[in-house]
């Protein structure tokens, strides 16, 4: 049943898309760290592009259900899901690039600290997407967890910056106009990472499809879905 499936060519799939969601991460640090909206130019048209190709894999994904039992359809049911919250993420990922491009477009000047701190949690970022795309070719579970941690510590981040940003704002050492895009960018990265955590909570079920090859809803050992 699961060679039917074709979770092998679903694991490529899903690679190559996170390979591209890094590919776009890397326009946006290097856009930001040398503050050139050149950079960002061609965002747009990526994130279109990785949008099209999130869709007509979920084309592709129906195609194999029609006739076919309940049992053979969940695992495809699940797949479907990973690709609907892609689709999440690369709308964070087109909002935070939104972000940057207002921060060049009206010359806001961040402090040497915060440049470095923002270029930190995108660098991380570019290192998550290439881990996971790592990952779903793999079927290494175990990594799973430790990348998942790696973006509970990244929201953790997040946190810690914006509640600085806003006592330093209050003490005058932060000015008006760039608290609230600093801020943005921020609350932008939050919510990538919330789409990211609830992603791999999804590929966990979708390894020990591929892996273990069970479908069950509650196998013994298996990760909750």
């Amino acid at each position: 049943m699961f060679k039917d499936i074709k979770l092998n060519e679903q694991a490529e799939q899903l690679g190559d898309i996170f390979e591209m969601l890094a590919v776009i991460a890397v326009s946006m640090r290097e856009a930001f760290v040398h503050q050139q909206s050149r950079f960002l130019e061609n965002i747009d048209n990526q994130c279109m592009e990785l949008n099209e190709e999130i869709a007509f894999d979920a084309a592709m994904a129906d195609e194999q259900t029609f006739g076919k039992s309940l049992d053979y359809k969940e695992p495809v049911f699940r797949y479907e899901d990973i690709l609907t919250h892609l689709q999440m993420i690369d709308k964070s990922l087109k909002e935070l690039a939104d972000a940057l491009r207002t921060q060049m477009r009206y010359g806001i000047l961040f402090s040497d600290m915060e440049i470095q701190q923002i270029n930190m949690l995108m660098e991380r970022q570019e290192r998550i997407f290439r881990a996971i795309a790592e990952i779903v070719r793999n079927g290494d579970n175990k990594r799973l967890k430790e990348v998942n941690n790696e973006c509970r510590e990244l929201a953790d981040s997040c946190l810690k910056f914006a509640t600085s940003y806003e006592s330093r704002l209050v003490e005058g050492l932060c000015t008006p106009e760039s608290a609230p895009i600093l801020l943005t960018i921020l609350s932008r990265v939050q919510t990538l990472v919330r789409n990211e955590v609830e992603t791999l909570r999804m590929l966990s079920r979708w390894i020990w499809d591929r892996v273990i090859g069970c479908t069950n809803e509650n196998p013994p050992g298996h990760p909750s879905y």
